[in-house]
């Protein structure tokens, strides 16, 4: 097949959740497939990955749109103008008149027998397509995206920004209702959102769970004290989790253990989570980096102290893969059938969340269960073969 695929981020380097899911997705269609790739990137210098994309593509098309991540300045004007637009200001961030024209354009010369739309973003591109009803047409969900922002709702503290996550929320809410049900084969990120989209009323015969697969090799070395999140920290719930784990889990760990440290990987940290580099030297945020396995083989324990957003958070199955000992929050662990206290330690209130973090410290037995089952879990439901053969069926006849 000839597939149109669009996605709202170049998925190189895959250094975070959404690029590595969306990554390995590529890689697999297209063995059987030629894909031409549609993608945005923030900056011009980041249009040099575009070179590894093209390794599983025949042709590929970067924009490039500062107005995308909380850092820019625009954002938020741009947001506060399209409060009365019944589309969802994340959906409308994405949108470029000179993306549609040049869809529009490519359509006509390429003949597509199908469209992958990488997240809800990419689906208001969809009708750009020439004769995109008789086309297959692939929804990929990342996560559903309205629960992400009723959960910001909740525990934001400003009444302003409250209301304004709850009205992006509900828009985004009507926009998944009215929108997904125009795909022919949908792809979840896991079985809870399969099912949830089920209970909306969608056939379950159109739904495939797709795993993301994953290499399982212990990076664990036990005995370091290193306490370690990993995550794009420019995403509200990333930012929320270290600043509520550095104020009230932190703290109270180093008072049992002085030696411990507090290491924050990801890029684009904001002002809050800088300052907190510079003034405490058990801290270290590093920015983006291009590998995170040195931070993975001087870990002891691995924190995803999530408590908004939705869909799977892929570091926790990365840190599983490394055969990390995880404490999580339920919230961040939903999704991903682990079990508590085999494959991965859940706490939601702060102090049991310390107790936990204070256990795999100490505990070499406890520590090196959870890593050994971590990387089983792994090798059983999260492998090359299953998401293979998933999305083989979904790029099938018999799929339809």
């Amino acid at each position: 097949m000839k597939v149109l695929f669009i996605t709202q981020f170049l998925p190189f380097p895959p250094d975070t959740g959404g690029k590595i899911k969306t990554y390995q997705t590529i890689k697999i269609v297209s063995k059987e497939n030629q894909i031409f790739l549609i993608s945005f990137v923030e900056r011009k210098q980041d249009l040099k990955w575009e070179k590894e994309i093209r390794k599983h593509c025949y042709g590929t098309k970067t924009f490039v749109t500062p107005i995308i991540t909380t850092s820019h300045k625009e954002l938020k004007l741009r947001a506060l103008s399209g409060i009365f637009n019944p589309k969802p200001f994340r959906v409308q961030k994405y949108f470029l008149r000179e993306v549609a024209d040049f869809i529009e354009k490519l359509s006509k010369k390429e003949n597509f027998d199908a469209i992958h739309c990488d997240h809800e973003t990419s689906i208001q591109y969809l009708t750009f397509v020439r004769n995109w009803q008789k086309k297959l047409k692939i929804y990929d969900e990342h996560n559903i995206s309205s629960e992400g922002l009723f959960g910001y709702a909740r525990y934001e503290k400003n009444p302003l920004e409250k209301l304004a996550y709850f009205i992006e929320g509900a828009k985004l809410w009507f926009y998944e209702r009215r929108m997904i049900p125009v795909f022919d084969r949908i792809l979840t990120i896991s079985q809870a959102d399969k099912e949830k989209l089920v209970e909306q009323g969608i056939s379950h015969t159109k739904i495939k769970f797709l795993p993301i697969p994953f290499e399982a090799e212990s990076q664990f070395h036990y005995g370091s004290k290193n306490i370690l999140f990993i995550g794009l920290l420019s995403w509200w719930p990333n930012k929320d989790a270290v600043l509520w784990f550095y104020q009230r889990i932190f703290p109270l760990v180093k008072k049992k253990v002085p030696q411990a440290k507090f290491l924050v990987v990801g890029t684009n940290p904001p002002e809050e989570i800088k300052k907190i580099d510079e003034q405490d030297g058990s801290v270290e945020v590093t920015g983006h980096v291009k590998d995170v396995s040195p931070y993975f083989k001087k870990t002891g324990v691995f924190v995803v102290p999530i408590r908004a957003g939705a869909g799977v958070r892929v570091k926790i199955l990365d840190a599983l893969a490394s055969g990390l000992p995880i404490v999580s929050t339920r919230m961040a662990a939903e999704g991903i059938r682990i079990k508590d206290k085999e494959e991965i330690l859940i706490e939601d209130e702060e102090e049991k969340f310390v107790k936990a973090v204070m256990k795999l410290l100490k505990d070499r037995g406890l520590a090196k269960k959870l890593s050994l089952n971590g990387i089983k879990f792994i090798k059983e439901n999260y492998n090359q073969e299953k998401t293979q053969k998933v999305l083989e069926q979904i790029y099938s006849e018999k799929g339809k």
